[in-house]
């Protein structure tokens, strides 16, 4: 009987010593959507758009300037002259479209990863076992306890870090080198629309002479 009642008292002894899963979640949406890094890649995605917009619109209306100064005569001469720089300006403005989408699409992965990255350093430092993340529709997280709804606290520290320069990403170096080797949004996707022009060109005139 005493062996029973020792092993009983071990058994509860042990068992009130096991710490319980400290367990928390974050609003996912909440806290990209509201996180510095965000804004300002948006800020300058959009500011990328205007000025594309604007240079693009500059180049069209130089090409209509150029069509109004000839006259009928010089426009039939020059058709097919005026045809390719219409469609190389066309080109120029896929161009322009797909690079943006291109860097929007990086600037999403890049800011996921560094929102992802923080809340496993955060985890780990306020010893949570497993910090859930929440959608507004369809989450992971169906109900949890307002106590244990860490979004604020986690976007508070993210945000003392983003603005600190500590969460500094891939991306915003490449910008930072890209900022002082060209400043011109267009002038890079011109050149290479230029230079494909120019090789199809070289590559038309190479078969035409065998």
């Amino acid at each position: 009987m005493k062996k029973l009642v020792i092993l009983f008292v071990s058994v509860l002894v042990l068992s009130s010593c096991e710490k319980p899963n400290k367990i928390a979640f974050v609003n996912t949406e909440k806290l990209i959507q509201d996180f510095n890094g965000t804004k300002k890649a948006e800020a300058e995605l959009k500011k990328k758009q205007e000025d594309m917009q604007k240079q693009l619109q500059q180049m069209g209306q130089q090409f209509e300037a150029k069509i109004k100064k000839m006259s009928p005569r010089q426009q039939r001469k020059n058709y097919q002259k005026l045809m390719q720089e219409q469609q190389q300006l066309q080109q120029i403005q896929q161009q322009a479209q797909y690079q943006l989408q291109a860097e929007s699409q990086k600037s999403i992965q890049d800011i996921s990863k560094q929102v992802n990255d923080f809340v496993k350093d955060y985890g780990k430092k306020h010893q949570y076992n497993f910090v859930l993340g929440t959608v507004s529709v369809n989450g992971a997280v169906m109900y949890g306890e307002e106590k244990a709804d860490i979004t604020y606290d986690v976007l508070k520290e993210l945000n003392q870090k983003f603005d600190a320069g500590e969460l500094d990403s891939a991306k915003d170096k490449e910008d930072k080198k890209e900022d002082k080797s060209d400043k011109d949004a267009v002038k890079k996707v011109v050149k290479e629309t230029k230079k494909d022009a120019s090789g199809k060109a070289e590559t038309k005139k190479e078969s035409t002479k065998k």
